[in-house]
This record gives C-alpha cells, structure tokens and sequence, in this order.
C-alpha cells in the first residue's frame, strides 16, 4: 500500500512522452489515465523541433481537474468539500 504526499513536477520533453504522475508508485497508477483525461498534465507545444511548456506549466484550475480525475478513475461523484476534510482515502484503496 502507498502512502505518502503526492509531489511531482514533469519537464517538457517528459511530458511530450507522456508524462506520469504515480511513475514511481505502480500502486496508484491506474489513476494516470485518469489524470491526463481531466487536463491535469501541462500542455507542451513543439518550437523548432524542442518540447516548450505552454503557459510555464501553470494549470490555473488543477484542483479541480484533479477532483475530476478521481471522480473519473473511481467512478464517483467528488465533493471539494469532502476532499478537503480527508473523506476520499486513496492511501486506503489497495488494487489486488
């Protein structure tokens, strides 16, 4: 089971690859198609051949993009309010 905060910073040529944020946590990785379906991976364009980050990679409205994904990955209606008091376990969800 993974436990643990969920930090993660992605460079443009990373991200043009396809970019992953539970890379690292085989556990929690079925969440990534999730993720990316929800925009929550920065936009890269391609200038003269090199991956740029659109906008430095600021997503504005993430927390909300990230809400969907979960909502998406468990099939759940997500509530902030609910999220923000710890309601939604995800250290709890073990994939057998």
């Amino acid at each position: 089971m993974w436990k643990g905060e969920l930090r993660r910073s992605f460079d443009a040529e990373e991200l043009r690859d396809g970019g992953h944020y539970f890379g690292g946590v085989p556990q929690m990785a079925f969440l990534d198609p999730a993720l990316r379906e929800a925009g929550c991976l920065p936009d890269v364009r391609d200038v003269d051949g090199r991956p740029v980050l659109r906008g430095d990679g600021w997503i504005p409205d993430w927390r909300t993009r990230f809400l969907e994904g979960l909502g998406t990955a468990f099939g759940i209606s997500v509530s902030q309010e609910v999220f923000d008091r710890g309601g939604y376990p995800l250290t709890a969800v073990h994939w057998a």
